[in-house]
């Protein structure tokens, strides 16, 4: 989709998916569907045409439900995750976390910035990009991570001490993009 997409948290044991379609000139396309757990959204506008046009969704899933998102343009958010897995995989577009207590997130944007704030420290993250910024703040405490951070063109840093027997891992690539890797 070239939705901009929201994931919160859930009351219901339930995956619910909002969405606001807003038009222009022109109508802008919506549809949705789903095979098996697998949730399908195609939209589309010509913003060119119809400034301002776009499809927005919430998605309200479980705690602690692994999710996957795969979207080929448009932001991805999500606040206050608990438990699971968050995978996010975008071709064009910015991937902004926060407050996550999740086990593991992996985030990869070929044209875009990741930013993760987590609340616990997560067994794993996963960052990559092309060309974007990748900043992570995981909090101090028991468990230490062997941490990778490489950029080809930009600046790294990392107040993450890296530990190569560390229980969990800190991976951030970008080929052109900063990297600010900190504990907080």
């Amino acid at each position: 989709t070239t939705a901009d997409i929201r994931v919160v948290e859930g009351a219901d044991d339930v995956v619910k998916v909002t969405s606001r379609v807003t038009s222009g000139l022109r109508k802008t396309d919506f549809l949705i569907g789903r095979k098996g757990d697998e949730i399908k959204v195609i939209s589309g506008c010509t913003t060119w045409l119809s400034p301002g046009c776009g499809v927005s969704l919430t998605l309200s899933v479980p705690k602690g439900i692994p999710v996957v998102i795969n979207t080929t343009s448009g932001d991805v958010t999500a606040d206050t995750l608990e438990q699971g897995v968050l995978t996010v995989a975008t071709s064009s577009g910015d991937i902004k976390v926060g407050g996550l207590t999740v086990d593991e997130f992996s985030a990869e944007s070929a044209s875009g910035n990741v930013d993760a704030s987590f609340a616990k420290q997560p067994f794993a993250f996963k960052a990559v990009t092309k060309a974007g910024d990748i900043s992570a703040s995981i909090p101090s405490g028991d468990r230490t991570y062997a941490v990778t951070a490489e950029s080809k063109t930009g600046d790294v840093e990392s107040t993450i001490e890296s530990d190569k027997d560390g229980q969990g891992f800190v991976r951030a690539t970008s080929n052109d993009g900063d990297i600010r890797l900190r504990t907080g």
